[in-house]
């Protein structure tokens, strides 16, 4: 599999070049025929584990799909965009934009974790795990938010 590497702050995307292979003009994208990309992160996933076959992250399973795929969409609740958008692209910081941000994630924990479980679905990691992962990382990492000290529920995974 051939990567190419984005330079996403300096609009790289943009190009008419990546525009060719995406035109939403979006990353990631992958591939997969002549005529055909997947540009989703999550529809990437999904698909590259339908390849590898009945893995534990996104089994063979309808009901676990389903199951993993609604956890997905719950995960998605938690408005982690404010952390980027502040840090890199220009939007004000704001005490309302951080409790839209820690609503989000109170409304996540009394959600999926009120019971005092340590994944999104069962008791092993999951797709769903991984994309929340992803999301916290925006708080932790870039917008250095301490989410073990409010919401330990969220990253006890």
């Amino acid at each position: 599999m051939e990567v190419q590497y984005i330079d996403l702050f300096n609009g790289e995307q943009k190009n008419d070049w990546f525009k060719e292979i995406n035109p939403k003009q979006k990353v990631p994208a992958l591939k997969v025929k002549d005529n055909l990309v997947l540009t989703e992160s999550v529809v990437i996933c999904k698909y590259l584990c339908h390849l590898a076959g009945n893995v534990s992250i996104y089994p063979n399973n309808p009901l676990a799909q389903a199951q993993i795929d609604e956890a997905i969409e719950d995960a998605r609740i938690m408005k982690w965009a404010y952390f980027p958008m502040t840090k890199f692209f220009g939007k004000p910081e704001s005490a309302e934009g951080l409790k839209e941000v820690e609503d989000s994630m109170q409304s996540l924990v009394d959600l999926r974790f009120k019971n005092g479980n340590t994944f999104l679905v069962g008791d092993s990691i999951t797709l769903a795990d991984i994309v929340l992962a992803v999301n916290i990382s925006m708080a932790t990492i870039i917008g250095q938010y301490n989410v073990e000290a409010k919401y330990p529920a969220l990253i006890k995974g």
